[in-house]
């Protein structure tokens, strides 16, 4: 028979460990009701089968479109867009400056001069300009180049086209024949005394009247009386020295054997177009109170006639300027020169351009 312990019989025994029993069950259920992350988690994992990582997913996602997490995000686009917009204005701001410092502020270095051809000088506006090369040429090949330049027509009645005589430095440049240039490079036997009193500035070019083309030439001076008596020496041959340049050999050696009276006609009209559409007057000569022309008598050619133009300089007016007119003995005016004032000589083949040329230097005059 198998013996019993009495202390496991006693029925006090019984009831301690029943109520043991129901404190252990308390305190597991205490326990249980005290939820934690970790604890949803480990239960989430073992009841729904679900990852830590898909668990992560989902807590970001619905971190994602909370109202805080929205306000967040606008808030943060917010600051980058205006860091965005200072920096491009800060860009913008420094560009302009720069610019301004660099190219339009007082203290922007200045940028390197650009050199403009210099003003081609014209004692008288010309209304065209044709650039005359002289380069290289001889005395022979340079009174060609001079004679077919002055061949050109302006291109209207009563217009004037300024010839400009140049030579081309050794860069290449363009330089300006003066008048000494220009009468020595012509092979001119203009007097010394002459030369000497010329100033740089002159002026070649060509009347166009009636169609037809009348050669000038503007000479200035600096000493009157020097000029004044060099024109006065150089009337020996002046005919001869210009019959080629100025074109008008043809009528140098049309010879009559007929006095005719010796004028060249007084014009009062603004401009030469109408001067020579105006009633022609005689001119008093300079030296003479009478009105009456003066008739130079016939005469018989003589072996000198085939080698100088036979004729002589006669006074008179034009426009209230003294003129020296070379007349042939059958009266034909080859070419005539005017000291316009003490500084300016004008030598032409027409009346009507020098009529132009006094009209022009008035109003230039005017103006200034």
């Amino acid at each position: 028979m198998k013996s019993m312990n009495p202390e496991q019989e006693h029925p006090l025994n019984a009831l301690t460990e029943q109520a043991s029993e129901e404190e252990r069950k308390k305190q597991i259920y205490t326990q249980r009701s005290l939820r934690t992350l970790e604890g949803d988690i480990r239960e989430a994992i073992e009841d729904r089968n679900a990852s830590t990582a898909s668990m992560i997913m989902a807590q970001q996602k619905q971190t994602a479109f909370s109202p805080s997490t929205q306000k967040q995000r606008l808030s943060n686009f917010n600051k980058k867009l205006m860091i965005i917009l200072g920096s491009v204005i800060l860009v913008l701001l420094g560009v302009g400056g720069a610019y301004y410092l660099y190219l339009r502020s007082p203290l922007a270095p200045s940028a390197p001069a650009v050199s403009k051809p210099a003003p081609i000088p014209s004692i008288v506006s010309p209304d065209a300009q044709k650039i005359l090369d002289l380069t290289g040429l001889d005395h022979e090949s340079a009174r060609t180049a001079t004679e077919n330049s002055l061949l050109n027509i302006g291109n209207a009645n009563g217009s004037i086209l300024q010839i400009i005589p140049v030579e081309k430095g050794s860069a290449g440049a363009e330089n300006l024949v003066n008048a000494s240039g220009f009468i020595s490079l012509l092979g001119l036997p203009a007097p010394d005394v002459l030369s000497r009193s010329l100033n740089g500035q002159w002026m070649l070019g060509t009347y166009n009247d009636a169609k037809t083309a009348a050669p000038f030439v503007i000479l200035t001076n600096n000493f009157f009386q020097n000029a004044y008596a060099g024109m006065i020496a150089w009337e020996k041959t002046m005919p001869d020295d210009f019959v080629n340049i100025f074109g008008y050999a043809d009528k140098a050696i049309e010879q009559f054997n007929t006095g005719t009276p010796v004028s060249f006609t007084a014009t009062s009209s603004a401009s030469a177009s109408s001067a020579s559409s105006a009633s022609s007057t005689p001119i008093a000569s300079s030296t003479s109170t009478t009105s009456a022309p003066a008739t130079v008598p016939a005469y018989t050619p003589s072996l000198s006639s085939y080698f100088n133009i036979q004729g002589s300089f006669q006074d008179g007016v034009i426009e209230n300027k003294d003129v020296r007119a070379f007349y042939k003995p059958d009266g034909t005016m080859l070419i005539l020169y005017s000291f316009i004032d003490n500084n300016t000589i004008v030598i032409t083949t027409d009346e009507n351009a020098l009529v132009e040329i006094i009209n022009r230097l008035e109003k230039q005059t005017f103006i200034r």
